[in-house]
């Protein structure tokens, strides 16, 4: 895999679910990237992107992630100009980026142990 540092935009990809973040720090000793959420892509029927930049950062191990291609992100930029945000909003963005998550750790809970 290609060298990742701070301010790349990478992907974790779940299922027909695309999170889209900014890596702020990379925690060598930990493997891990500390990473702020900016969209939640959901692919399907309708196709959807939620705003997740007003959500809390997240602390996830490095292996998880993917560079994001230009070609992924472009699309959506202009939607989140548009997007007016409301308490709804974000009480429903948390909900998506905590499902989503959530159905992360599920598939991925047998790769990683507490002592990491």
């Amino acid at each position: 895999m290609a060298q990742l540092h701070p301010h790349q935009i990478v992907s974790l990809d779940h299922l027909d679910s695309h999170l889209l973040g900014e890596i702020i720090q990379i925690i060598p000793s930990r493997e891990c990237f500390w990473v702020r959420p900016l969209l939640l892509i959901i692919d399907g029927d309708e196709g959807r992107a939620i705003d997740l930049r007003s959500l809390s950062d997240l602390i996830l191990p490095s292996e998880m992630f993917r560079p994001a291609l230009d070609t992924e992100i472009l699309p959506y930029l202009p939607l989140l100009e548009k997007e007016e945000y409301t308490l709804d909003n974000f009480a429903d963005s948390r909900q998506y980026l905590h499902n989503f998550i959530q159905g992360v750790w599920q598939d991925y809970k047998g790769n990683y142990t507490d002592d990491r």
